[in-house]
């Protein structure tokens, strides 16, 4: 029986609404470890957190390199499938995170939940770029880059919450693997859309192509997808490196006589407090879209201005001297909170801080939307979850990257400053590798025009072939 127009709308609202909910979930676990090193450190009789952070890194890179085996398979066959066993195989290995006893143990965890994980990310995006119109993908995968951002955010907040103690490190962990599972049973409620769903060129056709190996030639042939590329992994080390931000506040809060849960505790929610800014790349997208009316180049034009203009912002945000020091022998949880509330109002550099690093993270989130709506623009319908699989794959390396180098930079900086300083100047190192980004983004003003008409004739093309057959047929 066929569906009415308002169950319709309804279940397409309630499919993206649970892909965003995943794509959030996927990055709280992703980034949640750094913000109880501190607690796995004491846990795991470690000296220093550099060995979580390549364990941290090994999951990026696990995440990063089978979302091109999981995009591709969701390319040919069914997407609803796959994202039901992708989450069954993470929220599986997290369940166990309680009875992880040392630092090895946690590696497997981590690279048997990494499998699971790639999947939400290339298979989730490419059934929301098929439910969303050409015209209007800048905004609807701005709630996309936000969700990832929020799962971020919340996953610092919970960790913070949840964990009071060293011995307390697994129980955020195994709070999202409990989500997960609670998520599965919604899959049976979702849609898989048809590929090119929403492409004007193929209303009224039944559009059947699915992706062959021999497709990556023309994959790596898109200039844009080159660049698509090659701009994720040079930023991406920057927000590899950020992964350690909580960890740098709990140290200097630490040094500022907090106790060492309000020090971590806080830590986490000044840190988390960067990306409220990423609220704006709803409208920064639905900006894009508007002006994408007037110039194809709207996407990596965006793009590239804001993220150059967020750099300076940005390095102003880390190096504001603030002090939180009246928190010192601050205990409980809400009591912390209160503080942090009451030092915003009260303390003028942690506000500067603050109000900086909403503006740093409102020019940095421009990249996100754009970035996602260009792979739907330059690429056809059963191409977009593998070639989303391998921007990832090269994001996850610059990403893993920064997180490793991170550490190293640091310890040089040690030459000329004490620990936390020298983090924060590492991270502003890293942050350097936007300009180069920013500048390849612009370059994408050359070549997004050409390969989005070629992707329109193709499909235009295409549908006039599939038409012809049916009536043949």
């Amino acid at each position: 029986m066929a569906k009415s127009p308002k169950t319709s709308a309804f279940l397409r609202l309630f499919t993206i609404t649970v892909f965003l909910i995943l794509a959030s979930i996927d990055n709280c676990v992703l980034d949640m470890a750094s913000s109880v090193y501190w607690a796995m450190e004491g846990a795991f009789g470690l000296d220093k957190p550099d060995f979580l952070g390549l364990v941290n890194s090994l999951l990026i890179w696990i995440v990063a390199g089978l979302s091109i085996l999981w995009g591709y398979f969701g390319d040919k066959g069914n997407r609803k499938r796959l994202l039901l066993i992708g989450t069954l195989i993470w929220t599986s290995s997290l369940v166990f995170t309680p009875l992880v006893f040392n630092a090895i143990s946690w590696l497997v965890v981590q690279c048997v939940a990494g499998i699971g994980l790639a999947c939400i990310a290339s298979v989730g995006f490419s059934i929301i770029v098929d439910f969303v119109a050409p015209e209007r993908r800048g905004m609807a995968l701005g709630f996309w880059g936000l969700s990832q951002g929020l799962g971020t955010a919340v996953g610092k907040a919970v960790a913070a919450i949840l964990v009071t103690d060293a011995s307390e490190w697994w129980e955020p962990f195994l709070v999202f693997s409990l989500i997960g599972f609670g998520m599965i049973g919604l899959y049976f409620f979702t849609l898989d859309p048809k590929r090119g769903a929403t492409e004007q060129e193929l209303k009224g056709v039944d559009y059947d192509y699915t992706i062959k190996g021999a497709d990556f030639i023309y994959i790596f042939k898109n200039k844009t997808n080159l660049l698509i590329m090659l701009t994720g992994m040079i930023g991406q080390i920057f927000w590899g490196s950020l992964t350690w931000l909580p960890y740098v506040f709990k140290q200097k809060f630490a040094d500022q006589g907090l106790t060492d849960y309000a020090a971590g505790f806080s830590g986490n929610i000044v840190a988390g407090l960067f990306a409220i800014g990423g609220i704006f790349s709803i409208p920064i997208g639905w900006f894009t879209d508007k002006l994408l009316k007037r110039t194809q180049v709207a996407r990596p034009l965006v793009a590239g201005v804001f993220s150059l203009a967020g750099i300076p912002l940005f390095v102003l945000m880390l190096l504001i001297p603030f002090n939180l020091s009246a928190l010192a022998g601050v205990t409980g949880t809400m009591d912390i909170i209160g503080g942090l509330l009451y030092q915003l109002g009260n303390n003028p550099p942690f506000l500067s801080m603050f109000l900086v690093s909403v503006g740093a993270s409102a020019m940095l989130s421009a990249t996100a939307p754009n970035w996602f709506a260009l792979i739907g623009d330059v690429n056809l319908p059963e191409h977009r979850g593998t070639m989303f699989g391998l921007a990832n794959l090269i994001n996850g390396v610059g990403r893993g990257v920064g997180s490793l180098i991170l550490p190293a930079i640091a310890t040089a900086f040690l030459l000329l400053y004490p620990e936390p300083t020298n983090y924060l100047w590492s991270i502003v190192v890293a942050l350097l590798f936007f300009i180069p980004m920013g500048i390849l983004c612009l370059v994408g003003c050359w070549t997004v025009k050409p390969d989005y008409h070629a992707v329109k004739e193709t499909l235009a093309r295409r549908a006039e072939e599939l038409k012809a057959r049916a009536f043949e047929g």
